[in-house]
């Protein structure tokens, strides 16, 4: 494929790389985005611009608010890690900085692919603005407010929620199971995150303590060839060259099953997180249309009981006002939930082939593995 053509059936094709750290008081790391694609609101078909990790949330966070129910993918986690290496890190990229090029690329490539977000307006000046326009387009802030909060002080979205702890109505109770089963989810694949890590720590251990035993065959070879250079110390510098072969062969599998299975881990434990948080979203919509719906219920009531005059006939306009506001969030209930409905088929149409795709990649780095280590002391042996 010509390096300005997109694989078929694409619109995009994303490059994250160049990363590079800022000096100053606060350091960041920036990264060279390039894209290249096909679609025709798009100025220029190949653009690169410099961006950096907070603009990847920003971008994020605009297209959560402009599209409500849709699943968006998460980006790479801030670690605690990540901040002290702002800090503390030196001017080579580290492999935190490798695996958000990776992770934030990952992100690109899924938002890119979605029908609906991938003709954002958002993304799309998040993909062509200069540093200094986008620079001034994120201090501008949303596009447009929120719709699921919009209305709703702080406060009374605090006591709806409490209200929803004690007083669940069916349409929360069923969303409410969506939610459980992504937590339930998330915490499996964090278990799973946390024993693959686990043998990629013993194999890097391994790793160090094969280095060892290598050196010291080598050490032996040379004292044994001081004394005579013979048979003796060629098989010992043999097994030397060996166990520091298959050592290079355990660390670069340890770095491999990082890539490609935790990442891929720890990229579900991200869209878990997305599934809680719009399903949250959603049971605050419902939860805004319950408040109106009772306070429409109660102004009305209380206009039964009065004559007529100035103050029922602000109550009227007030309640004609609610009643708007009523509609207008049972049409934002309506649609979120339509759309989450789609997203969440989706979610697991992909969720079975990506679980498939981390199960045969683990069983064929596993098996490749075990024939690159067997090899390496099949030629060992085969030269004694």
């Amino acid at each position: 494929m010509a390096d300005d053509e997109i694989p078929p059936g694409q619109r995009f094709d994303f490059m994250v790389s160049e990363p590079k750290r800022t000096t100053g008081m606060a350091p960041f790391w920036t990264y060279h985005v390039r894209t290249k694609t096909t679609f025709p609101s798009y100025r220029q078909k190949d653009i690169t611009v410099l961006r950096r990790y907070n603009d990847f949330v920003w971008l994020r966070d605009q297209l959560v608010a402009e599209y409500p129910g849709v699943i968006v993918p998460p980006v790479p986690e801030k670690t605690i890690a990540g901040t002290v290496e702002k800090v503390t890190g030196g001017a080579e990229p580290t492999p935190l900085v490798e695996y958000r090029m990776r992770a934030m690329r990952k992100f690109l490539v899924r938002v890119g692919a979605h029908e609906q977000l991938q003709k954002s307006d958002i993304l799309r000046e998040f993909l062509e603005l200069s540093e200094p326009d986008f620079k001034r387009r994120t201090a501008e802030g949303t596009l447009r407010k929120d719709p699921i909060d919009m209305g709703l002080s702080q406060k009374i979205q605090a006591e709806l929620m409490k209200k929803k702890a004690t007083d669940c109505d069916r349409e929360q109770r069923e969303w409410d199971e969506t939610f459980e089963y992504a937590a339930q989810f998330q915490s499996y694949f964090l278990s799973l995150r946390d024993q693959f890590e686990k043998v990629v720590k013993r194999k890097k251990e391994n790793t160090a303590v094969m280095s060892d035993l290598g050196r010291a065959f080598f050490k032996a070879s040379e004292h044994e060839a001081a004394f005579e250079r013979g048979d003796v110390s060629n098989s010992l510098n043999d097994l030397a060259t060996g166990v520091e072969n298959v050592s290079l062969i355990v660390y670069e599998q340890a770095d491999v099953e990082t890539t490609q299975v935790i990442e891929t881990i720890s990229y579900y434990v991200g869209i878990c997180e997305a599934i809680k948080e719009t399903v949250r979203r959603l049971q605050r919509a419902i939860l805004r249309k319950g408040h109106l719906k009772d306070t429409l219920g109660k102004t009305k009531l209380k206009m039964e009981g009065m004559i007529d005059g100035e103050s029922k006939v602000k109550l009227s306009i007030q309640a004609d006002t609610l009643q708007d506001d009523l509609k207008y969030a049972e049409n934002v209930v309506s649609n979120f939930s339509k759309v989450l409905t789609v997203e969440l088929t989706r979610f697991h149409r992909e969720k079975a082939y990506d679980i498939k795709q981390l199960l045969t990649t683990w069983s064929s780095l596993q098996q490749e593995y075990g024939l690159r280590v067997r090899t390496r002391w099949e030629d060992l042996v085969g030269k004694t």
